[in-house]
Formats: structure tokens, C-alpha cells, sequence
């Protein structure tokens, strides 16, 4: 005789070790696998802020134009601790905190002496500066191996990028981001190396905020966009409401993307795509992880950025209004809320396991049973291009000769105590229930089927929403005939 247990243990088994059974105390019948949950929790609190630590003695950019910047992280797990000798052991003082946690863990990682620059997001590397922001996105997969560690390649790859773009950061003349990414490839393949040998291989995008001139010898924006992988970057026009650029996705295979590392034959030179953008003042460029546009569809990603951008500049707000963060009074924070309320989103989907997502869409055209969001590492960067001389009362952080970002910081602790010295926002410890990654995070905009499933009239998939439904109820109907053969249910 089968029993309740046995039954459910095999069904575990065909479907994911993710899923769970419903069950009730009125009835010993097994439940339709359509009732079945997944249960979906982040193991890391959100977080936001508004650039990744950088050195005291650092370069900055002369340029013309600049970054007004924000991003907002979420893991699915915390990463591997930093491995020595990234990880520098604390010091003697009493100042020097000495906890594992990774944002403590972050002001201490170097490699060469140099401050490791931008900040991860489990096996995510972010990058955020005032003339260019980038995402990594480790393979998860490495984390199954001895010496596995995605997050220390994201890292790395991250870092050494930044340093090339660093050294040329005033140069006037045509400048070459798919050598940087190269040169930053071979020096984490060195850094990895020896003394000992670290596995991983990552994606990559970047975008970097440069300038031309035009025919009357005006400076004009210009973005320099690397991609490798499946991160992307969009470049949204507000004026216009429109996505001007996006990059396109980089694929051996559904689910294996083409990225950097351990075995992998990809590399800068051969496969990245460099892309040229011309930018006007205010356009907003997104540096995403997969982790957003595997739960978001692009024009969804272009509301929420246009809703947010409109909701913010018609404030003022009260607390509750704002979900994550302190109240805001600075202008440079009105990048964080856009990056904040596209993580939200994201998260709302990733959480939800009867959710419609692009990653169930992609699954189902490869003949694959997937359904609801995909609960990843979620990384946000957003960037607006501003001038290097903003309005009186609005500070971009782009003073030169001054030490903007240090500035910047001091002008943000005078506003926020609970700023960090890395530039990350604290949430008040009365508010961590916020941070509870539960499905309870509300997108009005999401809520209903219809937006949720909403395409084109001219587009290819416009009968997506009849298609998905009869596969969901023939995979339905599948499962129950197969139980009824197998164990005369």
C-alpha cells in the first residue's frame, strides 16, 4: 500500500527539491500538483546606496558630464567569504570592526595593496561611480566545486576594469572599454592563479560616461557600453519615453550565457560587444544583473523607471512612502529610489512561484516545465547623465578639485546618520521588518494578470497568454495521469 508520505516524497522527487506538498488536516488525499508551492526567501536584506567605496586618494574625472547614481542590491545567498590574501586581516584598533559580516567585510578586501573597488551582491559584483557603473554576475554553479568561487572572479574582473578606466579617465580621444575588460581579464587570471588557484567564471556589462563634440564644438555626452553575457544595460529617454538602447543577450545555450573565467573559451577581444551611445543630459541608463529582466519584460522595467522618476520629482513624501529608506533630502538620492523600486519589482516576481516571467517564457519555448519568477541575485545600477556643473542646491558628487565623493558622503552622514563610510544606506533597526523577503512586497502596477501578461498587438507572442495556459493545464493533466498509472490515484 502506498501511504500520504511515500507518495509525496516521489512527487518531491519528479518535481524540484524546491516545491512542497499543501496539506489538510480534513483530508488524506493527495493534493493536484497544481496546488503545489515553491517557497522562495532572499537570504540577504536589501540594500542601496549611491556609489561603491573608492580610496581617499582617488582620480577624478575632469570630463564635461557625469553620473548622478544609485543602485539597490539582493542576494539570493550570501557569497563565500573572501579567501586570503583579498581578505586582509582587521587591525589592532578598536575602530576596525570586526565582524564577518560582508559590508564590514568589504571596506577590508584589497588585492596589490589597492581597495578592491565596487561591492557584491552574492555572486554579483556591482560598480558604481561618477563617470561609469557596471554589473558582473558570477556563475553560481562554481560554488559546488572545493576551490569554486563565483563571487571572487565577479569581484575581481570588476575591479581591475575599474582601474583601467581609472588611468585614462581624462583622456580626450576615443578610448577602448573592450581592452580594458581584456587587460582586467588577464590580471584576475594572474590574480587567481597564484599562490592559489580560485575557479569561477562570470558575465560582465559596463558603461562608461565619456564626451564628443559636435559639428559647433559642443560637448555632448557619449556612453561606451561593453557587454558580455547576459547582464544588460538599457539607456531610457524620459522626454521621450523610450528605451533608446539596450544590449543584446550573449548565448551558448538557454541558461548558459557566454561569460569569463575557469574553462570557459570566451574572452574580451573575441566576444564582447562594444556599443557607442549618444546620450542628452537626464537620459538614464540601467546596468541590470539577469536576475531583473529574467523576472521584469522591458516595458515594465520602462514604466516602473518612469513612474519613479515621476513619483519622486512631485514629492514630497512621507516616510511610509518611501518602504526602504529614510526620508530623502538630497537630489542624488532620487537615483536610489528608481533603482529601489525596480528591485522591489523584480523581487516581488522572483518570490512569487505563480507568477508570468520572461525566465517561465524562455523555459517553456525550449520545452521545458518552468513556472513563476526566478529567484536570483538581483542587482540594480542606475545612472543619469547630468553636467559636471549642476544647478545651485543639487551636489552630483563631481568636483575635482575638492574631492566630490568625499563631499558627498559628508553631506549624506550630515543628512543620514545611518550612512556607512562605504556610501551604503542603513536601514533605522525599527524599520528591519521591511526587510523581511517574504512575497509581500506590492507593485500596483504588477498586481493584476493583465499587466502581467500584456504585449504588443503586432508582437509574435501576442496569443502568449491562451499559450501559457493550455501548457500549464496539459503539463497539469500529465502529471495527474502519470501518478494515476504509476500509483493508482
Amino acid at each position: 500500500m502506498v501511504t500520504q508520505n511515500t507518495v509525496t516524497t516521489i512527487l518531491l522527487m519528479i518535481r524540484s527539491p524546491q516545491w512542497t506538498a499543501a496539506r489538510t488536516t480534513s483530508s488524506r488525499r493527495l493534493i493536484r500538483p497544481s496546488t503545489l508551492v515553491r517557497q522562495y526567501r532572499a537570504a540577504v536584506w536589501p540594500s542601496y546606496g549611491i556609489t561603491t567605496p573608492v580610496p581617499d586618494r582617488y582620480p577624478h574625472s575632469k570630463a564635461p558630464f557625469c553620473f548622478q547614481t544609485g543602485y539597490a542590491l539582493c542576494a539570493k545567498r550570501p557569497s563565500r567569504p573572501f579567501p586570503p590574501p583579498f581578505l586582509s586581516p582587521p587591525s589592532s584598533s578598536f575602530s576596525d570592526p570586526l565582524t564577518t559580516h560582508y559590508q564590514s567585510q568589504d571596506k577590508r578586501l584589497s588585492v596589490r595593496g589597492e581597495l578592491i573597488r565596487g561591492l557584491n551582491n552574492g555572486d554579483d559584483a556591482v560598480l558604481v561611480a561618477d563617470n561609469f557603473i557596471g554589473v558582473n554576475d558570477g556563475v553560481g554553479a562554481w560554488a559546488t566545486k572545493e576551490r569554486g568561487h563565483a563571487a571572487l572572479w565577479s569581484r575581481l574582473l570588476i575591479h581591475f576594469w575599474a582601474l583601467e578606466a581609472e588611468r585614462e579617465v581624462d583622456k580626450t580621444s576615443k578610448l577602448d572599454p573592450v581592452e580594458y575588460l581584456q587587460r582586467a581579464y588577464e590580471e584576475t587570471i594572474r590574480a587567481t592563479t597564484s599562490p592559489n588557484e580560485w575557479l569561477g567564471t562570470t558575465t560582465t556589462v559596463t558603461a562608461l560616461l565619456h564626451f564628443t563634440d559636435d559639428n559647433a564644438g559642443n560637448a555632448k555626452p557619449l556612453l561606451y557600453v561593453t557587454n558580455l553575457g547576459d547582464c544588460k544595460v538599457l539607456v531610457i529617454r524620459p522626454s521621450e519615453e523610450r528605451v533608446l538602447f539596450r544590449t543584446t543577450e550573449q548565448w551558448h545555450w538557454f541558461d548558459c550565457p557566454m561569460q569569463l573565467g575557469t574553462n570557459s573559451m570566451d574572452t574580451p577581444r573575441k566576444d564582447a560587444v562594444l556599443s557607442e551611445v549618444q546620450l542628452e543630459e537626464d537620459d538614464i541608463v540601467l546596468a541590470v544583473s539577469d536576475g531583473v529582466l529574467d523576472n521584469l519584460w522591458e516595458h515594465e522595467v520602462l514604466t516602473i523607471t518612469l513612474d519613479s522618476l515621476k513619483k519622486w520629482d512631485e514629492g514630497p513624501y512621507e516616510e511610509k512612502d518611501l518602504d526602504w529608506a529614510p526620508p530623502a533630502h538630497l537630489a542624488d538620492e532620487r537615483m536610489v529610489f528608481v533603482a529601489r523600486e525596480l528591485l522591489k519589482a523584480a523581487l516581488a516576481i522572483a518570490q512569487d512561484p505563480f507568477a508570468e516571467s520572461p525566465y517561465m517564457e524562455k523555459g517553456i519555448e525550449e520545452g521545458l516545465a518552468i513556472e513563476g519568477g526566478k529567484m536570483d541575485d538581483i542587482s540594480v545600477v542606475v545612472g543619469a547623465s547630468t553636467g559636471a556643473n549642476p544647478p545651485s542646491g543639487h551636489d552630483h558628487g563631481f568636483e575635482p578639485l575638492q574631492g566630490g565623493q568625499s563631499r558627498r558622503r559628508a553631506l549624506y552622514q550630515q543628512a543620514h546618520p545611518a550612512l556607512q563610510s562605504d556610501g551604503q544606506l542603513v536601514p533605522p533597526a525599527s524599520r528591519l521588518d521591511m526587510f523581511d523577503t517574504r512575497p509581500s512586497f506590492k507593485c500596483p502596477r504588477l498586481s493584476t494578470r493583465e499587466k502581467r501578461i500584456r504585449v504588443d498587438v503586432d508582437s509574435p507572442n501576442s496569443n502568449r497568454p491562451s499559450f501559457l495556459n493550455a501548457t500549464r493545464s496539459r503539463y497539469s493533466a500529465l502529471m495527474s495521469q502519470m501518478l494515476s498509472q504509476r500509483f493508482g490515484l
